[in-house]
């Protein structure tokens, strides 16, 4: 999270992806500690009814979001997300990338003990030759 913050100074999140959060203990608790992450949601519910016809609920509060908000970025990982985001004009940013960035400017040590986490803890799903592909990237 204090990438996010080092990255993008005051970050919004969907009310729709908080509540997700509560799958993982104490997760929300964390967010809610934070001065500048806020919790909105989208107003549009219009397009967000839209959007959910190709996306997940939590993708497309995000997307409806940012378009509100005029956000510079939209980090989103899933493929399909991703692409609707650019589709509608947003800038995005993923979470490998973000790590990627963070390595790059000295933040991090590591990102593969990271990725790793991701991957068992919060079930992030990443094609194998990508993982390769970040750690080469990395210099790990």
């Amino acid at each position: 999270l204090e990438l996010l913050n080092h990255f993008f100074g005051i970050v919004v999140i969907p009310d729709a992806f908080y509540h997700e959060l509560f799958k993982f203990p104490n997760q929300h608790q964390v967010i809610d500690a934070q001065n500048w992450l806020f919790v909105q949601k989208a107003a549009d519910r219009n397009l967000v009814k839209k959007l959910e016809t190709e996306l997940d609920v939590g993708e497309a509060e995000a997307i409806a979001l940012a378009l509100e908000q005029n956000a510079d970025y939209l980090v989103i990982d899933e493929f399909e997300g991703r692409a609707k985001a650019e589709e509608v004009g947003l800038k995005i940013v993923g979470t490998i990338g973000t790590l990627l960035e963070a390595k790059k400017k000295g933040l991090l040590p590591q990102i593969k003990p990271l990725m790793e986490e991701l991957i068992q803890k919060a079930k992030f799903r990443i094609h194998p030759g990508f993982y390769q592909q970040v750690l080469k990237i990395a210099g790990e």
